[in-house]
């Protein structure tokens, strides 16, 4: 009835116990991640391949989504400015889950760890970390004393030494005791 009071034409209403299920004449946007996107997505594959066809369907929900957010400003419309913004940002999650399927298609597990860290022992001063932190990727560094884990360094830890300038405290006054362990 909502929707009738909108001007959008409905087919069949079925009332269920939870409320009820209005079977619209309107067909569904063809935006990721709505059912219409993804119809669209699955067509687009037959013939371009999954990342392709997410590409496409992605781009073409952005461009539906940006209209749909001009509609609901000029017409002061804030549910639609709502989904406008939703369908944006999920046609966007589409395109990173697929990223991350892709990329992580074929690998184990321990492909994905870092086998020989860098670790940083209890004496050792917060500039050793820095230089650490300035030449590798590695956000986290264990502290050892011999084969014994007795915390951990991370650039957080680092950043918040350097701020309050206390830049000759130790690794051990500063890294984390408690962490958790496998």
């Amino acid at each position: 009835m909502v929707a009738q009071r909108y001007g959008i034409a409905v087919r069949d209403i079925t009332l269920y116990p939870f409320g009820g299920v209005a079977v619209l004449e309107k067909g569904s946007s063809p935006a990721l991640p709505l059912d219409g996107g993804r119809v669209l997505r699955a067509l687009l594959e037959m013939k371009l391949g999954w990342e392709r066809a997410t590409l496409i369907a992605s781009g073409l929900a952005k461009v539906i989504a940006v209209a749909m957010g001009i509609w609901a400003i000029l017409g002061g419309q804030l549910i639609l400015g709502a989904i406008a913004v939703m369908v944006f940002f999920g046609a966007r999650a589409e395109v990173v889950a697929d990223q991350v399927r892709f990329g992580l298609a074929g690998r184990r597990a321990g492909d994905l760890f870092n086998r020989s860290p860098l670790a940083l022992g209890p004496g050792d001063g917060i500039h050793k970390a820095v230089d650490l932190i300035l030449s590798s990727p590695q956000r986290d560094f264990p502290v050892v004393l011999g084969n014994q884990l007795l915390g951990v360094l991370t650039r957080e830890h680092v950043m918040a030494v350097l701020e309050a300038g206390a830049s000759s405290e130790s690794v051990a006054g500063v890294m984390a005791r408690t962490f958790p362990r496998s």
